[in-house]
């Protein structure tokens, strides 16, 4: 029987934090205790800044500790989209600040012996023949342009030592992505920065923020916190807590599942590689260090999967490996993932001093890594920290995040029919 339940919750042994409790002074309230505001609190931690997060629920408890676990290079456009939108020059400004963000994922993990299951290398896969040629495009193009000449193209007769799939046509391999499991990594990361003297708090929600005397005052159920400066790492709750800070983010659910164990033949057809394919919702896909398949591709309204939407993820599971198409399913799940019209990144201080970290459109485990590095670039006193964001000019949209689904889907179903109608292109947008 299908459980609905998050299966990393099962890999990991959680310690739990305190709520905050009484009155405290500190230099930087951080709200968010996923990848973001866990990864602010360690850098500002590193940094000697003094910081206390606080967090509504428990640390990782969204799609920070329920994503693919992928580790992918750039952002969630294609590099010609952020070319033709912004120019050349901040295009590969902005994509050096990724690979700096998935660069320091790896390092964290090293450096703080944070067991994850983490291992390098990722796989783009063709979904039509076309698309081969189309990636190997994009790789002569990184190399070229970005000083990024890892990427090694890979046949369709070479791809099954990757994946065993009939739908495939070949793929591009990358080197320097990877994989982990995700809660792992970011209960790793917090248990890190409170060795290193930052304060994380778990079921200490901000309900009140006010201004007074220079300094900010964040009241909770049980306590309220003082502080200099405030970061924003709520991502797509942000909006629950000040509406006007999120105006341009969109609320997804996004949903995935996981297998019962496979045998050694039927493992054998994932392979081992991370992968995640061409196709316009993306399919995604890894294999976990006790044989499952976790499988995702779907998205929806709510932030926990329906019985609908697993029947819509086995439908596309068994497309790509029709001898797993009947195979049980022991978990499905699903978080909140925050998406921008633009699919960049929302990174800005507003004019009241504030630091808002949001936007990262299911790339999640880099740009949240080097989000958080910026913001304490910010916090140490470059006043440049922000500025290749600046110029991303993020559409307003109207009503909360949540009542924007109904924009989502109509945005997906676009995406959808371009890419049929663009046939076997992949340069549509």
């Amino acid at each position: 029987m299908t459980a609905y339940f998050n299966y990393y919750e099962t890999t990991v042994e959680r310690r739990a934090f305190t709520q905050l409790e009484g009155h405290h002074s500190t230099d930087v309230c951080i709200i968010g205790g996923g990848l973001t505001g866990v990864s602010s609190a360690l850098g500002l931690a590193e940094a000697g800044i003094a910081s206390t997060l606080l967090e509504a629920r428990c640390i990782g408890g969204c799609a920070s500790g329920m994503n693919g676990g992928q580790v992918i290079r750039g952002f969630a456009p294609r590099i010609q989209e952020i070319e033709a939108a912004y120019g050349m020059d901040l295009s590969i400004q902005l994509f050096k600040l990724a690979d700096r963000g998935l660069t320091r994922v790896f390092d964290n993990v090293e450096r703080f012996g944070i067991a994850c299951d983490m291992r390098r290398g990722g796989l783009t896969a063709a979904i039509r023949p076309a698309h081969f040629p189309a990636l190997m495009r994009d790789a002569e193009h990184l190399a070229a342009l970005y000083d990024y000449p890892c990427l090694r193209p890979v046949a369709p007769a070479q791809l099954a030592d990757y994946v065993d799939s009939p739908r495939y046509h070949g793929g591009l391999y990358d080197p320097r992505g990877g994989q982990l499991n995700p809660l792992a990594y970011v209960l790793g990361l917090a248990h890190a920065a409170s060795r290193l003297g930052a304060q994380l708090h778990e079921y200490s929600p901000a309900l009140h923020l006010q201004q007074r005397d220079g300094r900010w005052l964040i009241k909770t159920r049980k306590g309220s916190l003082s502080a200099e400066r405030v970061i924003f790492a709520s991502n797509a709750f942000t909006a629950d807590i000040e509406r006007a800070l999120a105006p341009a983010i969109l609320k997804v659910g996004t949903y995935q599942l996981a297998t019962r164990p496979l045998s050694a033949q039927e493992a054998a057809a994932v392979g081992t590689a991370a992968v995640f394919d061409t196709h316009p919702f993306n399919h995604y896909f890894r294999k976990t260090p006790d044989q499952r398949l976790l499988f995702g591709c779907s998205i929806g309204t709510r932030q926990g999967p329906r019985p609908g939407d697993l029947r819509h993820i086995r439908r596309e599971l068994g497309k790509l490996f029709p001898s797993l198409a009947g195979v049980e399913i022991d978990y499905v799940w699903g978080g909140w993932m925050d998406i921008t019209a633009n699919h960049l990144p929302d990174i800005r201080e507003t004019r009241d001093g504030r630091i808002v970290l949001q936007g990262f459109n299911g790339h999640g485990l880099n740009t949240t890594a080097m989000a958080a590095d910026l913001a304490v670039a910010k916090l140490q006193g470059q006043a440049q920290a922000f500025a290749p964001f600046a110029a991303i000019r993020h559409r307003a949209l109207p009503g909360l995040p949540w009542s924007r689904l109904p924009l989502t889907w109509a945005g997906h179903i676009q995406y959808y029919l371009n890419a049929h109608l663009a046939g076997d292109r992949m340069d549509f947008a």
